[in-house]
C-alpha cells in the first residue's frame, strides 16, 4: 500500500485525518522493517592451477611440463539459459530449475569462463601464449567454449555440483581452419549440504575437473607432428 499526499492536500487535511494517514504508515512500514531481507552472498567462480592425472589421460604440473607451441587466443565464453544467470541455479529434476533469490556469482558466469579458462591454460596448456578474444587479432588455434551446465543438483539421493561444458578447438594455420578438438566435458562434486559456500566450492571443484580432462585431451589434439 502506498499513500501518496501532495502538498496542497496536506494543507486542507484535518488534523484528524493526517494523523491517521501517519500512524497507518508507520505501522506499514514498520510490517516491512520487522522482517529484515535475508542477506546473500556472492562468489567467484574459480579452480587450481596444478593440472595433475584425469581420466582421460595424465596431465602434467606446469613445473614438468616442456615449453608449448604456437598461440591459443580463447574467445568470450557463452552460457546457456538459466545458467547464464548470476544467481546460483537448483535443479530438483529433469526439467525443474529454480533461481536462488539472494546467492549466487559475483559476475555474470560467462566472463569467469573466460577469465579462469585464460589463466588455466596459461599455466597448464600446451601452448607458448595464451591471450583473450581482442587482444591478439590472429592465433595459430582458437578455442570456443559454451557452458552447457551450471548448477546445483539436488535428486533423490544424490546433492552434487555440475559443471559441463563444450569446447571447440581449431587450427587457424589451416585453411579453411581444422577442427582439432570438439568435445563436451562434464565435472562433478558431491554436496554436503546447500549452504552457499558449499555450493561455490562445489562448483569450483567441478570445474576444475572439466579444466584437467581438456586440457589433457588438448594437449595430445595439439601435440607437433
Amino acid at each position: 500500500m502506498t499513500v501518496r499526499i501532495d502538498s496542497l492536500g496536506l494543507l486542507k487535511t484535518p488534523m484528524k485525518r493526517l494523523y491517521a494517514l501517519v500512524t497507518t504508515a508507520a505501522a506499514l512500514a514498520g510490517c516491512s522493517l520487522g522482517q529484515p531481507t535475508p542477506e546473500g552472498s556472492e562468489f567467484l567462480l574459480h579452480a587450481g592451477t596444478n593440472v595433475g592425472s584425469a581420466e582421460r589421460g595424465t596431465g602434467v604440473g606446469s613445473a614438468e611440463r616442456e615449453r608449448g607451441h604456437g598461440r591459443a587466443v580463447v574467445q568470450a565464453a557463452k552460457v546457456v539459459p538459466p545458467y547464464s544467470d548470476r544467481r546460483f541455479i537448483y535443479r530438483t529434476g529433469p526439467s525443474a530449475y529454480s533461481a536462488d533469490p539472494y546467492n549466487g556469482f559475483l559476475a555474470p558466469p560467462s566472463a569467469m569462463l573466460s577469465d579462469v579458462t585464460i589463466q588455466w591454460l596459461q599455466i597448464n596448456g600446451p601452448f607458448e601464449t595464451v591471450f583473450g578474444e581482442g587482444v591478439v587479432l590472429d592465433a595459430d588455434y582458437r578455442i570456443q567454449q559454451i557452458g552447457e551446465v551450471l548448477c546445483a543438483e539436488f535428486l533423490p539421493g544424490k546433492a552434487q555440483a555440475v559443471v559441463q561444458i563444450h569446447y571447440f578447438v581449431t587450427d587457424e594455420r589451416s585453411s579453411p581452419p581444422k577442427i582439432v578438438l570438439d568435445c563436451e566435458y562434464e565435472g562433478t562434486a558431491p554436496l554436503a549440504d546447500g549452504n552457499p559456500a558449499t555450493i561455490a566450492a562445489g562448483l569450483n571443484v567441478a570445474f576444475a575437473q572439466v579444466l584437467r580432462l581438456m586440457t589433457a585431451d588438448l594437449r595430445v589434439a595439439t601435440a607437433p607432428r
